[in-house]
């Protein structure tokens, strides 16, 4: 049996070979019934060497998609943010500047090593980033009532509209990775992936309260 491209040639005795279409990966079992069929002792062996041949490729496929998801969500974040940098070129500030202003227009009155922990950055390397958005005008520091260590960060009115122009950057960005895709499939995409988020979240939550049970006995 000889691969064509998207052909299949079956050689009988005779040495004449039947063409017939390679089924897709994607195919369900039952589509080998509706298959075009060969004749004579040609349809033996076409038979007979399709079905190992289609579930390998299932089963192939299945492996693939299971051992690659986290590479390609990986990949994907890391495109969407080198994008993002490209795009916001003209903006005098950095993905990490734009993150810190987005993040504490949705945490207004948040204590700085707070941010840092919904950032999953070191509180030092926050500070730093910080420091300097206070320095451009577009972070003010207040220090808590109760605790002269402890910092809450604000925005200025500067930073408003810097923070529309992230979110145009950020909207075009969107536009250019999902050229293509229908809205139907962005939806079943954005569902999906709030769905891994949500089972990620549950499985390290249950993880830290199994933890701190065997540690207090």
């Amino acid at each position: 049996m000889k691969s064509l491209g998207s052909l299949t040639t079956v050689h009988g005795p005779e040495g004449k070979g039947v063409q017939h279409h390679s089924i897709s990966r994607h195919s369900s079992a039952s589509a080998l019934g509706n298959a075009p069929r060969a004749t004579g002792t040609g349809h033996v062996a076409f038979r007979a060497a399709l079905g190992p041949i289609h579930l390998l490729e299932v089963s192939t496929s299945m492996e693939a998609n299971s051992s690659t998801l986290d590479f390609l969500l990986h990949d994907v974040a890391r495109l969407l943010r080198k994008r993002f940098e490209q795009n916001a070129r003209g903006s005098g500030l950095t993905r990490s500047k734009w993150q810190v202003l987005t993040y504490l227009a949705q945490n207004e009155g948040i204590i700085q090593s707070r941010l840092a922990e919904l950032l999953a950055v070191e509180p030092i390397t926050l500070c730093r980033i910080v420091d300097k958005l206070q320095g451009f005008g577009l972070i003010e520091r207040h220090p808590h009532p109760s605790d002269r260590r402890v910092w809450i960060l604000h925005l200025t009115p500067a930073a408003h509209p810097k923070l529309m122009q992230v979110h145009e950057v950020g909207d075009f960005t969107r536009s250019e990775a999902l050229a293509g895709v229908s809205d139907i499939d962005g939806l079943h995409l954005l569902e999906t992936l709030q769905a891994l988020k949500l089972n990620l979240t549950d499985a390290c939550d249950s993880s830290v309260a199994g933890h701190k049970r065997v540690s207090h006995g």
